[in-house]
């Protein structure tokens, strides 16, 4: 999975996706079809950016961290909270993530309609760093929620992850994905306490497999 995660970077030191724009692109879908994906596709928006993999009947959806200067104005954007409807309860998250994640997921949906048949149901992984953790979230709550008939999600990875939503949306999100969700952050990272003031409730919210 941390493959998946360094894969959606388009940097010269990560071997597996060198040079930008439709180079990094190019040579990404020839690294993955290499070993075996049958599919490998992009969704790149102002907001977000997305790697989707498909290998038999597995699925893998990759979200991107914060890699531009709008992503970093959106991550500012944490007040006042909004209304969650993929997750029950009394369910708040941060504006600007839950925008990026609006933006892009109808092109995400598409993909999965037209773009990737599995022989039976489809498994779906999401994968996300930093940000991009927040938005895999979001995802796999929606697609689980309203479109089951595109698959079954069957796991969440996330690293350095963000703090998605309120203490409420942790409960929720234990309650019906805890024995499939897996996080890892380095306590040192400032990174998964954020945002500092929108969630006060909790220093980190503890979603799943917290490592």
């Amino acid at each position: 999975m941390t493959t998946l995660v360094r894969d959606t970077y388009p940097r010269r030191t990560n071997l597996g996706a060198d040079g930008d724009g439709a180079d990094f692109q190019c040579r990404l879908t020839a690294k993955w079809k290499a070993v075996g994906a049958e599919q490998v596709r992009f969704v790149d928006t102002p907001r977000s950016f997305i790697v989707l993999i498909k290998a038999g009947n597995n699925v893998f959806i990759n979200y991107r961290g914060t890699w531009t200067d709008l992503q970093t104005l959106n991550n500012g954007l944490f007040l006042p909270q909004i209304r969650f409807f993929a997750l029950p309860g009394f369910v708040r998250v941060h504006p600007g993530w839950h925008l990026s994640f609006l933006e892009s997921f109808d092109q995400v949906v598409s993909i999965l309609t037209n773009n990737f048949s599995c022989t039976g149901a489809c498994q779906i992984t999401l994968v996300g760093h930093s940000r991009g953790a927040a938005l895999a979230n979001y995802a796999a709550a929606t697609l689980s929620n309203s479109y089951a008939n595109l698959g079954s999600v069957t796991g969440v990875y996330t690293y350095g992850g963000v703090r998605p939503g309120n203490s409420a949306y942790q409960n929720a999100w234990n309650r019906k994905f805890k024995t499939i969700t897996y996080n890892w952050w380095n306590r040192l990272d400032w990174v998964p306490n954020q945002p500092f003031i929108f969630y006060r409730q909790s220093p980190r919210l503890k979603m799943g497999n917290s490592t």
